[in-house]
């Protein structure tokens, strides 16, 4: 029954969720599309190969022009063509040389050479003209990080063994390890290992004191966006070549210090082709030469994003409030700024507010590109005092999509992130996120371990639409026994976490969503029970929830 349950609900979320649109349909219409090579980074791609912004939508580049003005069909004529002026036809940019490939076809003759819509190399006088509209193109340039040169210094190489790459959009999937332990040491770089870099997203290394419950060390294992341990200390995204650490500030290990690292992997396989494989990682710099205080990455955002489709300049905001802050008893320091949305991403700024008054802005992109992230380093750090506030601004561009963008964890979904490294390291200081207005302090990473609250919320989204004629229609069953199967009722903290960003979605729909919770029955909940046997009543839990009597225990059942 459980089977049946998850096919059932399977099917009813891929009738709901978001279709996969834009550029992904018109890469499958020229040879090697999915992997064009953007010639600001070589190791990144253009997805939106026929635009100016490399994440598709917008105006078109010049070989954009000609493939529209052409039908939007790869011939002879389009592949003959020299789209952007610089002595080498579109055919031969794109691997097709001989003018050959056809829509059926499995693959192109060759690997892609280069960009057919950018003039190139960049430096040339004349392509420099020809490309006058490629205003935030700044090509890659080698990890510089004086520290790692340093007398002492050591090496650690945590990466993937050699793994089968799902064929499927998106899959996250992580690897627990023991970091070195031979002395106490601070990690003070880290560099990316890439092994399959056009399928490579993101990579997030997060720190543990004691081994995760679980997972054995040394295995790798499929999980979510969010990891076991709590404590984030290196972010890798496409375009970085490196982070290097402020001199003021290491990650401890060995005694007394971190003791195993959970390595997160996002791959983004967008033809989701079968048969790839993948072993890249993390290049961990460490040394005995102790910095004066410990870091921490502080995570701020916004995590209720809905874009409307084919709608330019969409805003939202989010960020760590002064409430949050308040909970600390001295300033903290941040040395480095990184904001991260994905592909409808134009522009962002982070800003520290001190007395509700606009004190400096700490990161501004007045043109962001998902292939060319920027990192901002301080020099001299900005000092964050208990009581500031942390704001963080999104503007994104859904021109040319049919179809809203939600947040979430496929690239073809949204996010709005700033990830701050920050010193000295406190642990009511890791994740700082809103949803809509209500301001989540405390780090709920490890919820995730036990509950699926990805799934969770994204159910109670859809319940309006599938449940608002017939509570036992097939589809709003399936949707409310997945609900029971996320598993977040079982634990009291999570009840908290959800009751905080939960709670309004009911409100705005309750006569709907609780008069069906109470139309399914308990029996209807064991066909998606948990693995140990245990039904959950969701339903007493909402209803004293809907009913104002806040905290409750969470009764059980063994089936």
């Amino acid at each position: 029954m459980k089977s049946l349950c998850v096919a059932t609900l399977g099917l009813v979320l891929a009738s709901v969720m978001t279709a996969i649109e834009g550029y992904p349909r018109f890469q499958t219409r020229i040879p090697n599309g999915n992997h064009v090579p953007s010639p600001c980074n070589r190791s990144a791609t253009w997805p939106g190969v026929g635009h100016q912004n490399s994440a598709g939508g917008g105006p078109r580049n010049p070989f954009g022009l000609d493939f529209a003005a052409n039908g939007f069909v790869w011939n002879e004529t389009l592949c003959n063509k020299d789209s952007d002026g610089d002595g080498l036809t579109n055919g031969y940019e794109l691997g097709d040389p001989y003018c050959l490939w056809t829509v059926n076809a499995t693959a192109a003759s060759n690997d892609p050479k280069s960009h057919p819509g950018i003039c190139e190399p960049l430096d040339k006088m004349e392509c420099m003209n020809r490309n006058s509209w490629l205003t935030n193109c700044k090509p890659s340039t080698p990890f510089n990080c004086p520290a790692i040169n340093e007398t002492g210094v050591k090496i650690y190489d945590a990466r993937f063994p050699v793994t089968t790459i799902p064929a499927q959009l998106t899959t996250y999937i992580c690897y627990e390890f023991e970091l070195p332990a031979d002395s106490v040491s601070d990690i003070i770089a880290f560099e990316p290992i890439l092994d399959n870099a056009p399928l490579v997203h993101h990579m997030l290394l997060f720190a543990c004191l004691d081994k995760v419950p679980d997972h054995a060390v040394n295995e790798t294992y499929v999980c979510g966006m969010e990891a076991a341990c709590p404590t984030l200390i290196a972010a890798w995204a496409v375009g970085v070549a490196g982070q290097c650490i402020d001199w003021r500030l290491g990650f401890r290990i060995g005694p007394g210090g971190f003791r195993y690292g959970i390595l997160q992997l996002h791959w983004n396989n967008v033809n989701m082709v079968s048969g790839l494989t993948d072993s890249s990682g993390l290049r961990i710099h460490y040394t005995s030469n102790l910095r004066p205080n410990r870091g921490q990455i502080l995570i701020i955002g916004q995590s209720a994003l809905a874009i409307p489709p084919n709608t330019p300049n969409v805003l939202y905001t989010g960020g760590c409030t002064s409430g949050c802050t308040k909970q600390l008893v001295e300033p903290f320091y941040i040395s480095v700024s990184f904001l991260h949305m994905h592909l409808l991403g134009r522009s962002g700024n982070i800003t520290l507010y001190r007395n509700g008054t606009y004190l400096r802005t700490l990161q501004n992109i007045p043109a962001y590109d998902f292939n060319s992230p920027e990192t901002k380093n301080f020099p001299d750090p900005i000092q964050v005092l208990p009581g500031d506030e942390l704001r963080i601004v999104c503007v994104y561009d859904s021109t040319g999509k049919s179809t809203p963008t939600y947040y979430g964890e496929q690239t073809t979904d949204e996010m709005c992130y700033g990830f701050l490294a920050y010193y000295p390291s406190n642990p009511l200081l890791t994740r700082c996120v809103e949803f809509k207005e209500i301001q989540v302090c405390n780090d709920y990473s490890y919820l995730y371990q036990y509950c699926d609250i990805g799934t969770f919320l994204q159910l109670v989204t859809v319940v309006p639409t599938l449940c608002s004629r017939n509570c036992t229609s097939p589809a709003c069953l399936a949707v409310m026994n997945g609900i029971y199967g996320t598993g977040c009722p079982s634990r009291p903290d999570a009840l908290q976490f959800l009751s905080l960003i939960f709670l309004p979605n009911i409100h705005s729909n309750e006569t709907i969503f609780f008069n069906c919770l109470k139309a399914v029955s308990a029996s209807n909940a064991t066909n998606c029970r948990r693995s140990d046997g245990v039904s959950i009543y969701t339903i007493d839990f909402l209803l004293a929830l809907n009913l104002g009597i806040g905290w409750v225990l969470v009764a059980y059942l063994a089936i």
